[in-house]
């Protein structure tokens, strides 16, 4: 991969490492403001306990995307992104603008999700 597509998708990466900072702290500040409100019946505690169950969701996958994102940039500095985990392969470019976190070629991520649903 040449240097200006790396720089591409590790502006794009960084980018959406700064988006989910500020999604997870809108979401940790109104699970904080839900929890510091008064719950007064058991429809609203019912309400108040999926809202919470939601937004501690969306914190999670904001944190699990964040730690993918964060692997892929350390694969950049070592030199190795862009290589499938599997086969050793260049990933193509198309799949890394598309999927930056990729870790497989296609073709690869094709057979691993075939066998994942042949084992179901």
């Amino acid at each position: 991969m040449d240097a200006r597509t790396r720089g591409e998708i590790r502006q794009h990466l960084e980018g959406r490492v700064a988006r989910l900072r500020e999604r997870s702290r809108q979401l940790e500040d109104h699970l904080e403001r839900l929890e510091a409100e008064e719950v007064r019946d058991s429809a609203d505690k019912a309400v108040a306990a999926k809202q919470d169950d939601l937004l501690g969701r969306g914190v999670h996958a904001n944190r699990a995307e964040m730690q993918q994102i964060a692997a892929a940039l350390e694969r950049m500095n070592r030199g190795d992104y862009g290589v499938c985990s599997e086969c050793g392969e260049p990933i193509a470019k198309a799949r890394l603008l598309a999927e930056p976190n990729a870790t497989r070629c296609i073709g690869c991520q094709e057979r691993l999700e075939q066998r994942g649903s042949a084992a179901t």
